[in-house]
């Protein structure tokens, strides 16, 4: 499971469109650790070389975000902190708000040497609690998203996974699901056409070894209760987790 989750598996038969030149090279890089180097390097960038209090946006259209005690203390980052990552959202988001196409733009800046990075962005931003109609999120979602993915407990991270692979958010992960965020995965770190790794065999093999174990009463969909109680019981998984407290 860890394997899949991070998008690098070492099983399954790994296809030839990819193995050679894509996933062999970074099978010791966790996925899940480079989206968090991703929001890491985004929020502490170059820019970040002075600290000012917190600003408020000017004019009636701009986002006003709350106080930094308040938002330190809904989150696990402190005031400092938090006031970095407010001038580094507000470089990149100057009205306040972030939509799906810029997160992608931002993503794919990280990812240079990668074409498809669209679909697997599409569904991490899936995975923050978006609450307008207009799919756009303001600076304490982000706060809140990235407190839970940077410093969050091992049950926080493991249900932002889960998250990711829920792709309608019904509580439920189908087969089909796990398989689209597999695909995005291995495009991502492969740089292989949707096309070829939808019809690639391997990846199917791969999807129906992990779903299986993950499945444990057999219904065909995978429960958060049935993803969390199998990813606790990964040793590798939880090591993982608890190596990836950030330092803002």
């Amino acid at each position: 499971m860890y394997a899949s989750v991070s998008g690098h598996g070492n099983g399954g038969g790994s296809s030839r469109h990819y193995s050679k030149k894509g996933v062999q090279g970074r099978r010791e890089r966790s996925l899940y650790r480079r989206v968090v180097n991703f929001v890491t390097q985004y929020v502490t960038g170059t820019q970040f070389k002075t600290d000012y209090e917190l600003e408020d946006f000017e004019g009636d259209r701009r986002y006003r975000p709350r106080d930094v005690a308040s938002l330190s203390a809904d989150t696990h980052f402190s005031p400092h902190e938090v006031k970095r990552i407010y001038r580094g959202f507000k470089v990149e988001c100057p009205m306040g708000v972030l939509g799906e196409e810029d997160f992608k733009d931002i993503y794919s800046r990280f990812f240079p040497q990668q074409s498809n990075t669209g679909l697997y962005a599409h569904y991490v931003f899936n995975t923050f609690d978006i609450n307008s109609t207009d799919r756009v999120i303001n600076f304490e979602e982000f706060l809140k998203w990235l407190s839970r993915l940077c410093r969050g407990t091992a049950e926080e991270k493991l249900r932002w996974m889960f998250r990711l692979y829920d792709i309608n958010n019904d509580g439920r992960i189908t087969r089909g699901e796990m398989t689209s965020v597999f695909i995005s995965i291995y495009a991502l770190l492969g740089g292989v056409s949707l096309s070829l790794l939808q019809e690639d065999s391997a990846v199917a093999g791969r999807v129906d070894q992990v779903f299986q174990r993950m499945d444990l009463n057999g219904d065909g969909v995978v429960t958060v209760d049935e993803f969390l109680e199998f990813c606790s019981s990964d040793p590798t998984m939880m090591s993982s987790l608890a190596q990836l407290a950030t330092v803002l």
